[in-house]
């Protein structure tokens, strides 16, 4: 059985996504509530607000991109200086979205790909 280039471009991407997650998390672990959602000024960002907009970015590349699902996004709500969300809610935020990109990673095949 020979491997296609699909196969090795869709192994590489889980192997990069799961760098890039387990990264994130253990930066993440390593602040406070109060570190995640601190900005200097109302135009700055959080780290929180920043989970959240990489969040909207998996969905909007890879869920909406490749699965076709509905983007509802609110690309502006990502920002709000209204959110305060705990370490554990920014891992889980995090979690659900590189789960959801495995999933769909997982269940694409090599002609489903190069059908994009």
């Amino acid at each position: 059985m020979s491997v296609s280039i699909a196969d090795v471009f869709l192994a590489n991407q889980k192997r990069k996504l799961m760098e890039i997650r387990h990264r994130m998390e253990w930066v993440i672990c390593q602040l406070t509530d109060e570190d995640a959602n601190w900005r200097p000024n109302a135009q700055s960002n959080s780290v929180a607000d920043l989970i959240i907009h990489i969040c909207g970015n998996i969905i909007k590349r890879y869920i909406t991109g490749l699965n076709g699902a509905f983007d509802t996004r609110n690309k502006d709500s990502e920002f709000s200086v209204e959110h305060f969300h705990t370490v554990p809610d920014s891992l889980q935020m995090l979690a659900n979205s590189f789960n959801n990109v495995d999933s769909i990673l997982t269940s694409l095949n090599s002609e489903q790909l190069l059908s994009l």
